[in-house]
């Protein structure tokens, strides 16, 4: 700083600053100096600018060494770009002239050469351009003496295919109003589970409209299937407020739609699909109407066909899924009757079979996993043997499910299905808790069963928090899993009564086991779960930690 007052008062014949004592502490604390080009203009600005550089306000604005501002005078000095200030590009070219002479008359000459090249080629490419416009003009004056011949046969063509265009748009538009339609049936009705009354005048206004649309189109239009599907919903709809006439009538409408329909329609993916899921509605409505017999016919009929189906459509996943689905309804129905032991373990094998490859097809689609859940917990309670390789794999779907992020309309059917799984996993380890030789396996099932117990109070909480849980199913299921840590913890810690006093009972709302709707996506339908009701619990009840 010092000596860039020396330098100040070498450039400018005076110090920067003026005063007393006390006027110059505060001028050099808080004002700047007058350029010395203002005092004298004959100062180079270079000169000024390393000058200012010394006698910056801020430390590290300033030279940090003596031999710093040293380089920086010799720079100037031997006319190169000071450091206190970097010059422009003309700056530095006009001192490397001065500089190098020599050589920066010869790089001048050098782009001046390159100049007049460069005007000679645009010259040239400019003659090059007029001859070819003038090529090009007379190629199109021959391509409109052509095109004048063509006029006559033109306007002849150009009634028909104003009528085409007309007919295209027509059909765009029915397109549109179907893909809207179809996306109110489906779609809006998946999000609207919870709204039966609003799902009802929907579903009715969109069977208005589709039934506008189905006068105007073919037997062999997708239309009618997602009329037929349409009225499926509606009859759901009818038997969820246990209006079984209602119900019935809107089965009979899917019906004689779908017999209107083209064979050629009827035998796609999407038309079998339709009738199975038909048949499948038939027959939990026969249920519903305490009719037995009936209904299993209604199921083992839409099993056959998905069977058949799959013949013509290899691994087409929603029939894999609704095949599985009836064959679910058919071995609920037939846990019931007597004597039905061995067909009913074949239909549950045959049913984890085909979940199995839905769910290796769909990558762990969750709705798959759901129905995978439910035959598991099937299979468990026709099994009298080694129940812990079971045990496992219904542990391992769970956490597969655990893991997944869940779509919101199918959060509570998740939480149920998982809370359910874990309690009859609870209830097999409490029995198998009583006998010695089975108690000593089961460290690392019960390890396994805590785990996905405590997770699953966490995923039933952060649906609570965030609003996809009532407050009355939340505590519904913190009530049940409640009962399985008991559960873990009396296996663990406790004698435990005889087996014969702590016995799984299935109860299956065989209403719950339903196809889901037909989408105009890929996977045309979706499934509902089976709601699996755990009786038999232990009265200790503790509350959730």
């Amino acid at each position: 700083y010092s000596i860039g007052v020396v330098l100040y008062q070498l450039l400018a014949q005076e110090v920067p600053f003026r005063g007393s004592v006390r006027m110059l502490l505060q001028q050099v604390m808080h004002d700047e100096p007058k350029p010395p080009c203002r005092l004298d203009e004959s100062v180079p600005r270079d000169l000024q600018t390393i000058c200012l550089k010394a006698l910056s306000k801020q430390p590290h604005h300033r030279y940090a060494t003596v031999d710093d501002f040293r380089e920086d005078l010799q720079r100037w000095l031997d006319g190169k770009p000071v450091l206190a200030r970097p010059v422009n590009l003309i700056g530095r070219l006009a001192r490397w002239r001065n500089r190098n002479p020599v050589v920066a008359n010869m790089s001048l000459v050098v782009v001046v050469l390159l100049l007049l090249m460069t005007g000679m080629w645009a010259d040239f490419t400019l003659e090059l351009t007029f001859a070819h416009n003038e090529l090009q003009n007379r190629n199109n004056a021959l391509l409109d003496a052509n095109t004048e011949l063509k006029t006559t046969t033109e306007l002849a063509k150009t009634e028909q295919r104003h009528a085409r265009e007309m007919a295209e748009n027509a059909e765009r538009q029915a397109n549109l109003a179907f893909r809207t339609l179809n996306r109110l049936t489906f779609e809006v009705q998946d999000a609207l589970t919870d709204h039966p009354q609003l799902q009802k005048r929907l579903l009715t206004a969109s069977i208005d409209d589709l039934n506008q649309l189905s006068e105007d189109v073919s037997l062999s239009s997708p239309v009618l299937l997602t009329l037929a599907v349409a009225w499926i919903r509606l009859a759901e709809n009818a038997a969820a407020s246990n209006q079984l006439d209602s119900a019935t009538t809107c089965l009979n409408q899917a019906d004689s739609i779908l017999q209107s329909a083209s064979a050629d329609l009827i035998e796609t993916a999407a038309g079998q699909q339709c009738l199975i899921w038909l048949e499948i509605n038939r027959g939990q409505h026969a249920v519903r109407m305490s009719q037995p017999a009936e209904a299993r016919d209604s199921f083992q009929a839409a099993a056959d066909r998905c069977q058949r189906a799959e013949h013509n459509h290899a691994e087409e996943l929603q029939l894999l899924q609704s095949h599985a689905v009836a064959l679910l309804n058919l071995a609920n129905l037939l846990q019931s009757q007597p004597g039905q032991q061995v067909e009913l373990r074949n239909i549950t094998e045959q049913a984890v079979s085909l979940l199995t490859t839905c769910s290796r097809i769909s990558g762990n689609d969750p709705e798959i996993l759901l129905d995978l859940l439910a035959a598991y917990q099937f299979q468990l309670q026709q099994t009298a043997d080694d129940r812990r390789p079971l045990l496992l794999k219904i542990l391992a779907v769970i956490e597969q499910l655990q893991s997944q992020s869940i779509p919101r309309p199918l959060e509570l059917r998740t939480r149920n299905g998982c809370t359910d799984g874990l309690q009859v996993t609870a209830q097999s380890v409490t029995d198998l808790s009583a006998d010695p030789e089975s108690a000593a396996r089961l460290g690392d099932l019960r390890q396994t069963l805590l785990r996905a117990t405590l997770t699953e109070q966490q995923l039933l909480f952060t649906a609570k928090s965030s609003g996809q849980l009532s407050e009355t199913d939340f505590q519904m299921l913190g009530n049940r899993l409640s009962s399985v840590l008991a559960a873990i913890q009396s296996a663990a810690h406790t004698p435990h009564p005889p087996i014969d006093r702590l016995s799984i009972h299935h109860t299956t709302n065989v209403q719950q086991i339903q196809p889901g709707p037909l989408s105009p996506g890929t996977r045309e339908f979706d499934s509902q779960r089976p709601d699996m009701t755990f009786r038999g619990q232990p009265e200790n009840q503790s509350a959730i930690s």
